[in-house]
């Protein structure tokens, strides 16, 4: 089956799903494939993939592609604003953040909070601001699962949590999706995979 999805999805999101899928398939083989959330949603109109597991938050709309499908929930994300360890609360430095045109990116546009900064630079990949926070003095707004080892060995600490950073990762299916596809769909949305929320 080929499924799309966001590259911080890859990271812990997709990995557990899967795991909980194996459970209930007796082999279940998938062709991933990463794109930003308007080529995923245009991949899934046209069926060019069977299934996409796509980014949704209560105050950043969905492309309009992904509103004539229903969604399985498959897992609650947050984003999480990471710096070094004994970092001074007042310090300004560099915020490393999603570009503003991928979702996670909007997410934080309509979420922001304040924060002492000297400068906000861009990605394009959430894995790139986990690099920069790493190497140097840095804050970071990240998906928490991407940074949860950094973060448990002391690495990365959490500056601050906010609730309306939470987000959804939900799972939509092609209307030219193969039949195997079809049937992940309906098991995923008639029994929420245990980190749906």
């Amino acid at each position: 089956m080929s499924i799309v999805m966001p590259h911080s999805a890859t990271v812990a999101v997709f990995p557990q799903f899967k795991e909980w899928l194996s459970h209930r398939f007796s082999s279940i083989h998938f062709a991933p494939r990463i794109a930003n959330h308007d080529m995923a949603a245009r991949m899934l109109a046209r069926s060019e993939i069977d299934l996409a597991l796509v980014t949704r938050h209560p105050k950043v709309q969905i492309d309009e592609d992904f509103r004539v499908f229903r969604s399985a929930d498959i897992a609650t994300e947050r984003l999480v604003i990471v710096e070094p360890p004994d970092t001074p609360r007042h310090t300004a430095l560099p915020l490393h953040i999603s570009h503003p045109l991928t979702y996670i990116g909007q997410i934080w546009q309509v979420c922001r909070c304040e924060l002492p900064v000297t400068e906000e630079i861009p990605h394009g990949m959430a894995a790139y601001i986990r690099a920069h926070c790493l190497a140097g003095p840095a804050r970071g707004v990240l998906p928490e699962t991407l940074v949860e080892a950094d973060i448990a060995s002391g690495r990365l600490v959490v500056r601050q949590e906010q609730k309306e950073l939470a987000y959804a990762v939900s799972l939509f299916c092609a209307p030219g999706a193969s039949r195997r596809a079809k049937q992940v769909w309906t098991i995923t949305a008639e029994n929420s995979p245990p980190d749906a929320g």
